[in-house]
């Protein structure tokens, strides 16, 4: 046989197969466009349940398809699953380094979270190509305002707005700078600007509206909100900050106009009605509120989000048998696996807080018998088999609660207080590392993970979790407390003494200012003149044990040990 003619059988068939191979591939782009596009459409239209889907498909087509990360991480961003959110960017960002709109994306994520530097990275990638860019540049100026530099920020967003005057991030960030640096006339200017070049963007009228209340123009401010309302007539959020910010201003009688005005406009409106009975809670009318809660549950005929926040408050209002009833009569007449497990997994934390574990156990094992995977009940187990001291038994239930949900930070609290029963510190700390990488804001996870740090005598990184919350709430006492238990354990006499002037400024009627000035002094050795701060923090708090046990070892080294018998401490 010619060897050309035996050959050229195989020659047809790998050229069938790469033909072949090619339709497989176009077909598979075909798909893949098709999925994005129907995926953006749903996006465009706000329905980001369904739109998460067809990203999904991309994704699974693709998984290497950067865009495909960034429009999922875009929908988790609008959902305020900001840790996902974080994650899918950042995949964006690592397939295609230069993704623009990723970068801005993750850094505005990483600047609001403390890694300004990381953000300032993200934004330079994105001016590195086009130096005017204006999301870049309110990118930079974000991150260069939270590192304290607010000269350098200003001018940044200045050639922001130079770049792009109507860039609402942009306005808002300079305003807000001006405002910070005591410039309300320029704010005010720059805010009613925006409203005239856009009569009709809610931003643009809410921002004149923050900037007319830092000026302490609260009618003004008024107006700009009751605009918005006239705007949105039929969004129930707008009448809500307005009820607050009426609430805020002394004037309840306004604020409660407001929400009854939208129950009767929104009748068919569950959260209207919750905000009413919200604010006359607010107000200290407890009985108020219940009783308004008790007519639109009765009147809604079996509503489950109202009948489930009665059930709440009867249980914060101490009304547990009354709760339990409603509860047990919302699981009898539940309509859907759901109502049901809602109900019951509602009614075992009731019998857990009345110390009935083996009756709430029994309720959550039906819910896990039917869902295996339910959150709440998953949660609530766990917590039982922490109080019967069987941490394993927990662990195991948070596990599997987490695969689900790693960023559940409650049940990654839970995780490591579980690992601390068994002295794991180690698996302590990462759970709560966990926890504070899904809510870096969230103050009891930092702080319980700022005491794990302590406990294995890492003060240093303790501290650098502290003061990361004091980024967020510079004038939290416990936080500012917290801070002043480091320095402490360090030696920090110096650190100290700054930190005790900042409460005193801040906090003046609190004794911890003068009881820190005061141990600060006796550290550094001089105790004399600790006696006057001790004195001064007991003179605010007289029942407070620490500054008087303090006060006494400062008398007994100075060599007064009469007045150190008479200061009381010895009755502690």
């Amino acid at each position: 046989m010619d060897k050309r003619n035996w050959q050229r059988p195989a020659a047809v068939l790998l050229g069938a197969l790469l033909v072949f191979a090619r339709s497989g591939c176009a077909e598979k782009a075909d798909r893949k466009a098709k999925y994005f596009d129907r995926g953006m459409e749903l996006f465009e239209a706000g329905n980001y349940t369904k739109a998460r889907l067809e990203f999904k498909n991309v994704l699974q087509i693709d998984p290497k398809d950067a865009d495909g990360f960034y429009m999922f991480g875009l929908i988790e961003e609008k959902d305020q699953n900001y840790r996902k959110a974080y994650a899918l960017y950042r995949r964006a960002v690592e397939l295609n380094p230069e993704h623009e709109e990723a970068n801005l994306h993750l850094g505005r994520l990483l600047a609001l979270s403390g890694e300004h530097d990381k953000a300032l990275e993200s934004a330079d990638v994105v001016l590195a190509k086009k130096p005017d860019h204006a999301g870049a540049l309110v990118l930079k100026s974000l991150a260069t305002a939270r590192k304290g530099d607010k000269a350098q920020a200003i001018v940044l967003a200045k050639q922001a707005r130079q770049a792009d005057p109507d860039d609402e991030e942009g306005v808002a960030l300079l305003a807000a700078l001006y405002a910070d640096q005591g410039d309300m006339d320029s704010a005010i200017e720059l805010a009613s600007d925006s409203v005239k070049r856009n009569p009709d963007r809610l931003a643009s009228h809410l921002l004149l509206a923050q900037m007319m209340d830092k000026a302490g123009r609260t009618e003004d401010a008024i107006a700009q909100l009751q605009q918005i309302i006239s705007l949105r007539p039929d969004e129930l959020a707008y009448r809500n900050r307005l009820a607050v910010y009426y609430q805020q201003k002394g004037q309840p009688e306004a604020a409660r106009q407001v929400l009854e005005q939208a129950s009767k406009d929104f009748p068919e409106n569950e959260e209207a009605k919750l905000a009413l009975v919200q604010f006359v809670f607010s107000e200290g009318d407890r009985q108020g509120a219940l009783n308004t809660l008790r007519e639109f549950s009765k009147a809604s005929e079996g509503s489950e989000k109202l009948n489930m926040a009665l059930a709440t408050l009867l249980i914060d209002l101490g009304n547990r048998d009354e709760a339990k009833t409603l509860l047990q009569q919302m699981i009898d007449d539940a309509d859907s696996v759901r109502e049901s497990a809602k109900a019951r997994t509602k009614l075992a934390t009731v019998l857990v807080a009345e110390n009935q574990q083996d009756e709430a156990l029994t309720l959550v094992d039906e819910v896990l018998v039917e869902d295996a995977k339910n959150t709440g009940a998953l949660l609530v187990r766990s917590a039982i088999a922490l109080a019967k001291n069987d941490p394993d038994r927990g662990i195991a239930d948070l596990r599997t609660l987490l695969r689900e949900d790693p960023g559940h930070v409650r049940a990654l609290r839970l995780k490591a207080r579980a690992h601390l029963k068994k002295n794991e510190l180690a698996l302590a700390r990462q759970a709560l590392e966990a926890a504070v990488e899904a809510a870096p804001q969230e103050m009891a996870a930092n702080i319980e993970l700022a005491q794990i740090l302590m406990q294995s005598g890492e003060a240093g990184e303790a501290l650098v979790v502290l003061e990361k919350m004091r980024g967020f709430d510079p004038d939290n006492l416990f936080i500012l407390s917290a801070i002043g238990k480091v320095y402490i354990s360090q030696g920090n006499w110096a650190g100290l003494a700054t930190l005790a002037d900042a409460l005193k400024k801040r906090h003046p009627n609190k004794a911890v200012g003068d009881y820190y000035a005061g141990l600060a002094l006796q550290g550094e050795g001089l105790v004399q003149a600790s006696v006057s701060s001790f004195e001064s923090a007991l003179s605010k708090e007289p029942n407070a044990s620490e500054p008087l046990i303090a006060l006494a070892k400062s008398l007994l080294r100075a060599g007064q040990p009469e007045q150190a018998a008479g200061s009381r401490a010895w009755e502690m």
